[in-house]
């Protein structure tokens, strides 16, 4: 009730004329006194003839009937109050307030609100669920219909009340099949899916199956795109048996449906979702699925109705490099990855491209536009009137941060090479990712460290680690099982690229880097029928772990035939139902990474014979010689890429320096010959395995060149000399010692430069070259050397001296751990 005291009749008119609003930075203005002195005035009232409140028609107070002897309130009528009105009113007002300082509470601005927000989301649900229980049935069912929506909603997000708000919602749809409110039926099932996900993922599913098969009879074809997308989403969420396979049969079955109706804009963004599910889920020949799609996915490309698309044209731009990531085809990849870039810059400044993370696909208008009237932000308008189905996806920032670890993974290879290119984009990876996406985040320190590592800078790796520990010591959300992973494998290089081989033998042997179980007949995973990136960093992780026990006198030296029987099955291909193999070739589980591929056979190649079974290719395994060599010589390190899931895998790599002792053995070195300039093996050697070790090491270098892996390529290399050139006298033995040191350098690491140096200083001087003078003295020695002078016509590449001097600078660069054991090695 509103009470207002009426003034004197015969002093209105003074109030009228002198009672002025004053602005507000003066003060008011004085009022007069009445005429008559002892009459008591309480405030200055509005004297205006016009109505205090314009909205209402007739005003619920008046002026008249006052007397001399004082005010006195009259009261015409109550003003009506809806409380409903006011109740929901208010609960639009706490949730509002509250909203505002949740962003602040996630991202750990505010922690001193949570209590606030708590307050303030009970509120406002306090206030909603009076309604349903005060007005109920005394509301058009429409209005209560969606005061349930809302109350479920913010039960679904904001609490933990499964049970109850199953119940509501339950009851809610029964309600909306009562008053026969299509929409919001399809509204409140489709969120009572997603809260049954949260306790009975299978009970979800079959629920969300019955649903489907209603739209589908009733041919409310908007609605069953809505439950597909669905379906997919929580199948490929919740993990469960077949999932991978469901999900595409979905995305496929949407796919069909658009066709037929016309919905290009939905054929469109089925097909790249089914593009991006082939690559998440890595079943079977997922690669041929992931072209199709994109093929189709292209063919709408210039549909009128998907021009605005930004995100999804995006994403198909991005899914069409990764199939040039994997295999890596580096000319192939290089030329995606200006595509994508241009896109990328077209769309910077699209206007039809929204801040957040949500956008429309375009609904074909041939249905009944009730059945969209209100569907709790399942669909919405579009800008020229028709609907549109939301999704969300990532934020522009998110995008083009993604677009820039994509950049980097192309330029992976050769970061050292282009002025750290990679790590350049990285880098603005990260200043996009400052104040969100803290997995994004993470992901791209952990690149950053395998950057680093790539180029051998030990101290920003270790550095990124502990920037990558901290901020996942940090956040509330849970780190996935290949990060864990990648950081294990990680923390084992480092210590490896230092000399600290126990610890990384130590990172090696955790149980997360196990090789998963082979299936005898089918040569695949039990897991999947491709590798994933925790397989890929298990494979490293072994072939790291031979690099370190080669050495006779490490204690788990006996331990290679076991792991080299653990790693054969993932390079060798199955072709029979009896398990029978064939040697290493593309139908392998690795075969779609070369970079594996070639480390692999790089090992077969250098380890002992004695090691191996029979069905190893490669049996020859000789030490590094040389008489007269001061710079110890390392086993070679390996380096290898990751292949391509649904977002780009690291490129891995490693860095392990097991010096072999220089002491030569009759068994262990090519013999030194000074009559023969060609290069040739040991004669003691059995020429049966002299044909597999240049069989494997040739397809070592073979399989790194497709990937442009320089460091492999030099490895090989490296090797191939000590093989077969050590001890030789002639031009081919300089020749072979300069390719060596010229591929170390290509590969950008110190060690293999170091190698390089090495091999090229001690040939040099076996062949009759001297300090400062380019020519040798007589006999096959100075054909040898006028050869070496005419293949690469610098005096420093035919100077031994500046070699050895060349590469006592770059040991002297190395961590203190590898300098230690070059001293034990050259002792």
């Amino acid at each position: 009730m509103v009470v207002i005291p009426s003034s004197p009749s015969n002093d209105r008119s003074v109030y009228q004329n002198n009672y002025q609003h004053a602005p507000f930075n003066h003060a008011p203005p004085v009022h007069p006194q009445p005429s008559n002195p002892s009459q008591h005035v309480p405030f200055p009232p509005q004297a205006t003839a016009q109505p205090q409140y314009p909205w209402i028609a007739n005003p619920p107070f008046s002026f008249d009937g006052a007397d001399d002897a004082g005010i006195k309130p009259v009261i015409t009528r109550e003003l009506p109050v809806d409380y409903r009105l006011l109740l929901l009113s208010l609960a639009d007002q706490y949730i509002r307030e509250a909203r505002g300082i949740g962003a602040l509470i996630a991202y750990g601005q505010d922690g001193g609100s949570l209590e606030k927000y708590h307050r303030l989301m009970s509120m406002g649900m306090g206030c909603l669920e009076t309604v349903l229980k005060k007005y109920s049935g005394k509301i058009p069912p429409r209005q209560e219909a969606l005061v349930q929506l809302r109350y479920a909603t913010l039960m679904y997000e904001d609490t933990d009340n499964a049970t109850e708000a199953e119940e509501l919602l339950t009851k809610s749809v029964s309600f909306c099949e009562r008053n026969r409110l299509q929409d919001l039926k399809y509204s409140l099932q489709h969120l009572l899916v997603r809260q049954l996900s949260q306790t009975s993922a299978r009970a979800s599913l079959k629920y969300l199956d019955n649903v489907i098969n209603d739209a589908s009879t009733c041919r409310h074809i908007p609605w069953v795109y809505a439950f597909k997308f669905l379906r997919v989403r929580l199948t490929l969420e919740l993990n469960i048996s077949n999932s991978a396979s469901q999900a595409i049969n979905h995305l496929h079955d949407i796919t069909e449906i658009s066709k037929r109706t016309g919905d290009s804009a939905i054929c469109f963004a089925s097909s790249a979702m089914q593009a991006l599910a082939h690559l998440q889920v890595r079943k079977g020949d997922y690669m041929s699925g992931v072209q199709e799609a994109l093929a189709t996915a292209n063919a709408q490309l210039f549909s009128e109705s998907t021009q605005h698309l930004a995100q999804l044209r995006v994403l198909t731009y991005m899914l069409d490099l990764f199939c040039a990531l994997e295999p890596y085809t580096p000319s192939r990849a290089r030329e995606k990855v200006q595509h994508m870039e241009q896109l990328l810059d077209a769309k910077l400044k699209d206007n039809n491209w929204r801040n957040d993370s949500t956008f429309q696909v375009p609904v074909r208008d041939t249905f009944d536009s009730a059945l969209l009237r209100d569907t709790g932000g399942i669909f919405s308008r579009t800008d020229d009137g028709s609907y549109g189905l939301n999704f969300s996806w990532l934020r522009r920032s998110d995008v083009f941060s993604l677009g820039y670890v994509l950049s980097a993974a192309v330029h992976f290879n050769r970061n050292p090479h282009e002025n750290h290119k990679s790590e350049v984009f990285l880098h603005q990876a990260l200043d996009l990712t400052e104040d969100w996406g803290r997995k994004l985040r993470l992901y791209v320190q952990l690149q950053l460290t395998y950057a680093y590592a790539g180029r051998e800078d030990w101290n920003s790796a270790r550095k990124a680690i502990q920037q990558y520990q901290e901020a996942a010591n940090n956040g509330s959300f849970k780190i996935p099982d290949e990060f864990s992973v990648s950081v294990t494998y990680l923390s084992g290089v480092i210590a490896q690229g230092t000399g600290d081989f126990d610890n990384a033998l130590a990172y090696y042997n955790d149980p997360c880097l196990a090789l998963n179980p082979i299936n005898s007949s089918s040569g695949h995973t039990t897991a999947s029928m491709g590798l994933s990136v925790r397989d890929v960093l298990a494979i490293l992780a072994h072939l790291n772990t031979l690099l370190i026990i080669r050495d006779p006198t490490h204690h788990s030296h006996h331990t290679i035939p076991s792991i080299l029987d653990n790693l054969a099955p993932y390079f060798t291909k199955r072709t029979g139902s009896g398990g029978s193999s064939s040697s290493t070739s593309s139908g392998s589980p690795a075969s779609s990474n070369p970079h594996l591929v070639s480390a692999y056979h790089f090992l077969i190649a250098i380890l002992p014979q004695n090691m191996r079974s029979s069905s190893y290719a490669s049996t020859l395994s000789p030490s590094v010689s040389g008489s007269h060599a001061t710079l110890p010589t390392p086993t070679a390190p390996t380096s290898a890429g990751a292949s391509s899931t649904a977002t780009p895998s690291p490129q891995l790599q490693s860095r392990n320096l097991h010096f072999q002792h220089q002491s030569p053995t009759p068994t262990a070195r090519a013999s030194t010959s000074t009559t023969s300039p060609s290069p040739g093996p040991n004669p003691q050697t059995p020429q049966q395995s002299i044909l597999p070790l240049k069989t494997a090491l040739q397809s070592s270098m073979n399989h790194a060149r497709t990937v442009q892996n320089s460091q492999l390529v030099s490895m090989s290399i490296a090797y191939l000399h000590t093989m077969f050139f050590g001890g030789i006298v002639g031009e081919q033995a300089v020749k072979g010692a300069k390719a060596a040191r010229t591929t170390a350098i290509d590969s950008g690491s110190k060690v293999w430069r170091c190698v390089g140096c090495g091999l090229l200083g001690e040939t040099l001087e076996r062949c009759g070259f001297h300090s400062g003078n380019a020519t040798s003295t007589g006999g096959s020695g100075g054909r040898g050397g006028q050869g070496g002078q005419g293949g690469s016509g610098k005096v420093s590449d035919n100077d031994p001296e500046m070699m050895r001097k060349e590469g006592e600078k770059l040991l002297a660069m190395l961590p203190q751990g590898l300098r230690d054991k070059a001293a034990m090695a050259s002792s």
